[in-house]
């Protein structure tokens, strides 16, 4: 009995069950038709720090010295993480239609 117990618990699983979307790299999904919030910066107020850049997780922000902040809409979450690290708060998190996209 013990025997067929070990054998039981010990057998490796040949089958393996994924419930929902299964993405391997969050950038290649195209996100821009779900995405509630856009992040919209104040040219003016933006010292062009990078922070924000750094902070990205999916790294579609581009801000340098010479250009302005950026973001690739179509890979954005909406997760607002630019928005709460930006020293000078020049980013906001606005609905799309009202200033977003």
């Amino acid at each position: 009995m013990l025997k067929q117990q070990e054998n039981a618990t010990t057998q490796s699983v040949k089958r393996k069950i994924y419930f929902g979307p299964v993405a391997t790299h969050v950038t290649d999904v195209d996100t821009g038709a779900w995405r509630i919030l856009t992040p919209v910066a104040d040219d003016e107020k933006c010292i062009r720090c990078g922070i924000c850049q750094k902070h990205c997780p999916l790294a579609i922000i581009q801000v340098d010295r010479e250009t302005p902040f950026t973001v690739d809409l179509r890979f954005c979450k909406g997760c607002g993480i630019c928005s709460q690290v930006c020293p000078k708060d020049c980013i906001a998190m606005t609905e799309i239609g009202k200033g977003g996209e």
